[in-house]
């Protein structure tokens, strides 16, 4: 049986509330979540400090958080510049809960399914309040500012590897349907509002998924259990599309839908030359002139957003938060895919894993706006503390020897 790595079981009050709380800063109530998140990991350190040990895991989030933070105080902007700084504190709480088993995966569980209550509400608001969704403009249920399709389909990245882990290797029949519930709504709210990168992602996530697995069938029951699921459901839908007008369906919402009117107007070819493409090209052109960030390429040459979260914070902030962010990234792969080559972990941990690292990679290499999507940015800070603190030994002291981490079944 695979190890359960999920557990909303065993965890003292703090904690429980620490992950409701993340839960309501997932959701970014008026773009302000992330510093609810700032504040419970500060008062989670100031109660265990003396407990606390630093690591030198520390030392590539505090070059990158301290060094953004300069970037964008040097340019005018201390109080933007000042979230990320804080960041350290949430990498630091959540280092040292992982290192003493008090908490666990469940806490990038919860801030994805945060973040896609986020975009699932703002489908119902749009949807509610008479907005032509299929325009490709929308709303955010909160803020009421005009929300791109970028912006949209970024707040159910993460939602993706969740939903694989929830249908396959939980047994929560209640998340089981939420989760379900949510990725059907993401789907059908990223069709009509033209993003394509959501799309995209749930089709890799899908081969990687059936790759791995088939990896696995000879060796695990596991693995033949979700190949025939998978292959069940498939076989479903074909015998349903004989029964029911499949075409009418696809006549009233898919040719209706904003991303139809996108792909209709580009081949093959426009869409891999998307414009976003060359700008990351004339950007990489003007970076040396640009060596202390300011968004001067961005401003002075009107090239917009890199639609590249590297790139961004190379324009942002400067050469060297840059580089740092480059190392943690380059640390954070090789840390998820030591953990997915690791046969003694569990086949769900790994496939998790694995969906996890390419959904928040490709996302973020192609997708967000950087200043759009500061919580993606924290969740992978987080899996960068959980990846660290997961190999660090146990601590001595004998407060926490007793508490669960991974819980078998």
């Amino acid at each position: 049986m695979t190890k359960k790595f999920v557990s909303f079981k065993g965890k003292d009050l703090f904690n429980k509330i620490y992950l409701i709380v993340l839960f309501f800063s997932f959701i970014d109530f008026y773009q302000v979540g992330i510093y609810f998140l700032i504040g419970i990991s500060l008062i989670g350190l100031l109660l265990h400090w003396r407990n606390f040990s630093f690591s030198a895991s520390f030392i590539f989030v505090a070059f990158f958080c301290g060094l953004y933070f300069i970037g964008c105080a040097a340019n005018g902007e201390v109080f933007y510049g000042l979230k990320y700084l804080c960041l350290i504190i949430v990498w630091c709480y959540l280092f040292f809960a992982f290192t003493n088993h008090l908490i666990g995966f469940e806490v990038i569980v919860v801030a994805a399914i945060g973040m896609a209550f986020h975009g699932t509400l703002s489908f119902f608001y749009n949807l509610f309040t008479g907005v032509n969704i299929n325009s490709g403009i929308t709303y955010d249920v909160f803020t009421k500012q005009t929300a791109s399709s970028t912006g949209q389909a970024t707040n159910f990245t993460l939602l993706i590897p969740v939903f694989y882990w929830s249908v396959f290797y939980q047994n929560k029949r209640f998340l089981k349907v939420i989760v379900i519930l949510l990725y059907i709504l993401a789907l059908i709210y990223d069709i009509l509002i033209g993003g394509r990168t959501f799309i995209l992602l749930s089709i890799v996530s899908l081969l990687l998924f059936v790759l791995f697995n088939l990896f696995f069938v000879r060796k695990s029951k596991e693995s033949k259990r979700n190949i025939t699921i998978l292959f069940s459901v498939a076989l479903t839908f074909v015998l349903l599309s004989f029964i029911i007008n499949i075409s009418q369906f696809f006549e009233l919402f898919f040719k209706n839908s904003y991303l139809f009117t996108r792909l209709k107007y580009q081949n093959a070819f426009q869409i891999l030359n998307d414009d976003r493409f060359i700008r990351i090209g004339k950007y990489i052109q003007l970076m040396p002139a640009y060596l202390y960030g300011g968004n001067h390429i961005r401003l002075n040459h009107s090239i917009g957003y890199a639609h590249n979260t590297w790139i961004d914070i190379y324009d942002d902030a400067g050469l060297f938060p840059f580089l740092f962010f480059l190392i943690l990234t380059i640390r954070v792969l090789y840390l998820s895919f030591r953990e997915i080559a690791n046969s003694r972990e569990g086949l769900g941990f790994r496939c998790t894993c694995l969906l996890f690292t390419t959904n928040l990679f490709l996302h973020l290499m192609i997708e967000p706006i950087e200043r759009g999507a500061p919580l993606l940015i924290c969740a992978l800070i987080m899996f960068d503390a959980y990846l660290c603190g997961k190999k660090q030994p146990l601590t001595n002291n004998r407060k926490y020897e007793n508490c669960n981490y991974f819980q078998l079944y």
